[in-house]
């Protein structure tokens, strides 16, 4: 069983996110938001606790590349499925 969830990254989360930084990109920052106490993003993967992995979707790895080089990049949203039960 999974739940959707739809993640909003801001304008703020773009402002406040650090390159380079799985815990505190934009991304990491709007998971955040959502309650999710450490979360960690990669191109990879996202980590929403210890024993939740989710595979990172392509508009994520694109804009995780993008803000790290330090390119303009704008606020967009995404959906994932939780794993639940």
């Amino acid at each position: 069983m999974t739940e959707k969830i739809t993640v909003q990254v801001t304008e703020e989360d773009i402002k406040g996110g650090l390159r380079e930084s799985c815990h505190a990109c934009p991304i990491a920052l709007a998971l955040k938001r959502l309650g999710y106490e450490r979360p960690t993003v990669d191109g990879v993967a996202i980590d929403l606790d210890t024993l939740t992995t989710i595979p990172s979707p392509d508009v994520v790895n694109d804009f995780v590349i993008a803000f790290d080089k330090g390119d303009k990049v704008k606020p967009f949203a995404f959906d994932l499925e939780i794993p639940r039960g």
